[in-house]
């Protein structure tokens, strides 16, 4: 039997949530499929939670290995702020200087997205109000068979409802984790399809949102 532990984050397992991140972008499958450049797509994925609100985040350790990771926020309209004001400057001052630019697949994504910004496909409901709550959820696919993903949901669930938040939201790609969402009390709240990793893929997909109250 594996030793299993739901932990609160600590400064010692960034790299690895960083790894795992990346590792997991595309639908659990590594980030490179579609973007060239780790570094980058790691400080995007995890650095706001890991090095301005590590607090609100949690891991999963099997035998000693952090191997899953739970990262949240309690607000998310303060999160947007730090990441335009602290973040997204040096970002693109990193990837700028790692040649990330360079990459023929990194500019046909850069497009593809623009494309479907200038026909506003990337629009959202407004969700601060009643979901001010964000979570992040991974766990590597050789684990995911120890029901990870639902211990760590209940412990951060736990840590967010303990408080005056309305409620909490996640987005997902896949099918499979919008049936797990769904089994911890979530509901599908706003569709949005990004048809710009159908090369990647070789199939159309959708963004869920979905949201939870907290009573």
């Amino acid at each position: 039997m594996a030793n299993v532990i739901i932990r609160e984050y600590v400064s010692s397992d960034r790299d690895k949530i960083r790894q795992i991140s990346v590792s997991t972008a595309m639908l659990g499958r590594p980030g490179r499929l579609f973007f060239e450049g780790d570094e980058v797509l790691a400080d995007a994925l995890t650095l706001y939670y890991t090095d301005y609100e590590p607090e609100s985040c949690f891991v999963a350790e099997v035998d000693g290995q952090v191997v899953g990771y739970i990262l949240s926020t309690k607000d998310t309209r303060s999160m947007d702020s730090v990441f335009l004001s602290k973040i997204f400057k040096p970002l693109l001052l990193k990837a700028l200087c790692q040649g990330v630019f360079l990459h023929g697949k990194n500019w046909m994504l850069f497009l593809r997205v623009l494309g479907v910004a200038m026909i506003g496909g990337f629009f959202m409901p407004n969700f601060y109000a009643e979901y001010p709550a964000m979570i992040h959820i991974n766990v590597m696919e050789e684990h995911r068979d120890l029901g990870l993903g639902e211990r760590l949901m209940k412990r951060c669930l736990q840590y967010l409802g303990n408080g005056d938040l309305s409620g909490v939201r996640l987005a997902t790609m896949s099918d499979r984790a919008s049936e797990f969402f769904q089994k911890q009390g979530f509901r599908l709240f706003h569709t949005s399809p990004r048809p710009y990793f159908y090369t990647v893929l070789r199939k159309y997909v959708t963004l869920r949102i979905y949201c939870r109250k907290f009573e």
